[in-house]
């Protein structure tokens, strides 16, 4: 996944902007997005 990916992905799921994070919270929303998509994959229709 590439980071503009990413930051859609953060906008979407966590209403946040992405460019006002710290790196290490940028780190921590990317690991909690992982795991949000991780737990929505089994209700996906792909």
């Amino acid at each position: 996944m590439d980071l503009p990916e990413i930051n859609a992905l953060l906008r979407y799921f966590f209403h946040i902007d992405p460019d006002a994070l710290s790196d290490e919270d940028f780190a921590l929303r990317w690991r909690e997005l992982q795991w949000v998509l991780k737990l929505t994959r089994p209700f996906s229709k792909d």
